[in-house]
């Protein structure tokens, strides 16, 4: 298992193949992730627990998950952020580069883009 470490918490890398990425999301209480999206990757997120909420948008209209359990598919060019309203767990399954991430807003200052070429 990898662990790797993000402004708002960590990420910890249990399978990585290079198109299927299986980890547990750690979001610190009362912190974010980036306003994002995927130009080809997918995503399957799943709250281990309800201290979160799973925010996306498809053709407008927004979405909150929250609860243990419920499944949450974010296809390519969905918006999307997870906020964590106390110490949260997330698993994730993603078909896609790991690096194909497309942020719009970011609390941290990090780069706009970051994608394999």
């Amino acid at each position: 298992m990898r662990v790797i470490h993000k402004p708002w918490g960590h990420e910890k890398i249990i399978y990585e193949n290079g198109k299927i990425t299986f980890k547990i999301i750690c979001i610190r209480k009362g912190c974010r992730t980036s306003l994002q999206y995927h130009k080809e990757k997918t995503e399957v997120m799943l709250p281990i627990d309800s201290y979160c909420n799973i925010w996306y948008s498809i053709c407008g209209d927004p979405h909150v998950a929250s609860k243990i359990g419920e499944m949450v598919i974010i296809n390519p060019l969905v918006i999307h952020r997870i906020t964590a309203i106390k110490d949260t767990k997330i698993a994730e399954l993603s078909y896609g580069s790991r690096r194909d991430i497309v942020r719009t807003e970011d609390d941290y200052g990090r780069k706009d883009i970051v994608q394999d070429t």
